[in-house]
């Protein structure tokens, strides 16, 4: 694997456990006020926006699921592989 293929991964790992922090942090309303939550939300926000626009939460009781954010996690794995299958192929065509 080369030096530019373990880059690109290692910034999708890092963008993934910034996307599970968002969710640790979106379960506790107090977290997503401070610095962190903020910081958070403008990584993220961006990116989970484009499916909260079409996918609108769900209330059930007195509990709002998210359901955007499962479905912008699964997109971006699948983004995640896509990216890292092309590069593998056009890397080992050089």
């Amino acid at each position: 694997m080369s030096v530019l293929t373990t880059i690109v991964r290692g910034l999708f790992s890092a963008y993934w456990y910034v996307l599970l922090a968002t969710a640790l942090v979106g379960f506790v309303p107090d977290l997503r006020e401070t610095q962190l939550g903020r910081l958070l939300g403008r990584v993220t926000d961006p990116y989970l926006n484009l499916y909260r626009r079409v996918i609108r939460p769900v209330v059930v009781g007195q509990v709002t699921l998210d359901l955007s954010w499962m479905i912008g996690v699964a997109v971006f794995f699948v983004i995640e592989e896509a990216v890292g299958s092309v590069m593998t192929r056009l890397l080992v065509n050089l």
